[in-house]
């Protein structure tokens, strides 16, 4: 493109667009008008392993204090505007903040929604001496039962845990821990939740190319 000058046609300088930097510094609006409201949340997806630090704006408050959250759960607080966050290659995750000038305030009972599409399962141990580890399974709507991965029995440990997968949206989930002795023999299944999943949606997988000829950028989903 083109405009017309005093002195004749002023031409658009347009590089080929570079990828973008997974690491930096991203900025969260606040909610305006409304006391002690989660900042906007941001959904950042990691296509590479690194840290990006995000930033809110300065709050209200005169001495704030600033609490994180990632996916819901709550992460840490700051005196300081920015916290930075890491995530696995692929992972998406949701990020919100709440600015408070209580000392005392509870950020766990006050977590956002977060709705994670991985989660923390938790079960109690076996009671049996010859325990030696348990194959954590699932099913989805009622399906067949299938492995999720094994985690080793502790009697010193009396709840275990494991995260599971990512899960899929609007689908619900069951889930067990099968014990195993020293000799491989399967004991009864111990129960641990069954989960309906609600949860943001992936974000699309795009792509942007630019072209000399046409000199323009052309988005592709896939």
């Amino acid at each position: 493109m083109a405009w017309p000058t005093e002195s004749g046609w002023l031409d658009t300088i347009q590089e080929t667009p570079k990828p973008k930097r997974k690491t930096g510094k991203k900025a969260i609006k606040r909610l305006s008008g409304i006391s002690h409201a989660p900042y906007r949340d941001v959904i950042l997806t990691f296509e590479e392993i690194g840290e990006t630090l995000l930033a809110v704006a300065d709050s209200i408050f005169a001495h704030p204090y600033y609490h994180w959250y990632q996916n819901g759960s709550f992460i840490r607080t700051t005196r300081e505007n920015s916290c930075g966050f890491r995530l696995d290659y692929g992972e998406q995750a949701i990020i919100a903040c709440i600015d408070t000038a209580y000392e005392n305030f509870d950020p766990i009972a006050n977590a956002p929604e977060g709705y994670p599409a991985v989660y923390t399962l938790y079960f109690i141990r076996s009671l049996s001496t010859d325990v030696k580890e348990y194959v954590v399974q699932y099913r989805e709507e009622g399906g067949s039962w299938a492995d999720l991965g094994k985690v080793v029995h502790d009697e010193a440990i009396w709840e275990h845990t494991f995260e599971s997968p990512k899960l899929n949206d609007k689908t619900t989930y069951e889930f067990q821990a099968v014990p195993y002795d020293v000799l491989d023999n399967e004991g009864t299944p111990i129960t641990i939740t069954d989960i309906y999943i609600r949860r943001v949606p992936d974000a699309p997988d795009f792509s942007a190319s630019y072209s000399q000829v046409t000199n323009k950028i052309t988005w592709s989903l896939g």
